[in-house]
């Protein structure tokens, strides 16, 4: 076996030499006819030979540049309509407790009252809020009597007239002419700037500016009422 090996290595030994030497003479010598280029018998000892081992795979390369966005595309088709949602839970009211109804109603049947000046009736209002308003509403039969006369009726709030943004009240004028006449009446209005808590709301009778003193009737033969209503504040 070892023979036969280094037989074999010496034949390979060899064949390069004579590849190696006829490619010298042939560097060495002009160009001729391709016929002319080998010696005769050396073409197939120096024939290609057999492929290398292939090399191991390169490092990768950098990450290159971002490229440029692209243009905007065409707006795509309008896809299915999707199903039922859920419902949602109760939301909830960011508003102040004013919002909510609050009011109160304050009735007396024949009242029948012959003040002529001074507080007729009233009654105690619970007020939620520090920024709501009041609206009052006075309804009753309001009497007169004498030539030229008038009388005035007014709402208190803790025994003062409202300021803000004007008094709530109502007048009545009788001419020289018409004596002892009793006529349905009703007035209303808001007052602002009242704070939280027990409000007393009072209707009173009085005497109107540069008129004097003259007699007055309230509530005769009918029902009276005072309605009490706080109100969210007002739009600016």
């Amino acid at each position: 076996m070892k023979s036969s090996a280094g037989n074999f290595a010496g034949v390979f030994v060899l064949s390069l030499l004579g590849c190696l030497h006829i490619s010298a003479q042939l560097n060495s010598v002009p160009y001729q006819n391709n016929n002319n280029m080998m010696p005769n018998g050396n073409e197939d000892r120096c024939s290609s030979g057999l492929n290398g081992i292939p090399g191991t795979p390169g490092i990768p390369g950098a990450h290159g540049q971002p490229g440029r966005d692209g243009s905007k595309g065409e707006i795509g088709p309008l896809g299915p309509k999707g199903d039922k949602g859920d419902r949602g839970s109760p939301g909830k009211c960011s508003c102040t407790k004013a919002s909510s109804m609050n009011w109160k109603q304050c009735s007396w049947p024949n009242l029948n009252n012959g003040a002529d000046v001074g507080a007729i009736q009233g009654c105690d209002f619970v007020k939620n809020s520090n920024m709501s308003s009041l609206r009052v509403s006075v309804s009753s039969n309001f009497y007169v009597a004498g030539v030229s006369a008038c009388k005035r009726w007014f709402v208190t709030f803790n025994g003062v007239e409202c300021r803000d943004p004007i008094t709530v009240e109502g007048v009545l004028w009788v001419p020289s002419t018409e004596t002892r006449s009793h006529r349905l009446g009703q007035f209303e209005g808001v007052c602002n700037d009242l704070r939280a808590g027990i409000i007393r709301v009072d209707f009173n009778i009085g005497n109107c500016p540069d008129f004097g003193d003259t007699n007055g009737y309230t509530g005769w033969n009918s029902a009276t009422r005072l309605f009490i209503e706080e109100l969210p504040p007002p739009q600016q």
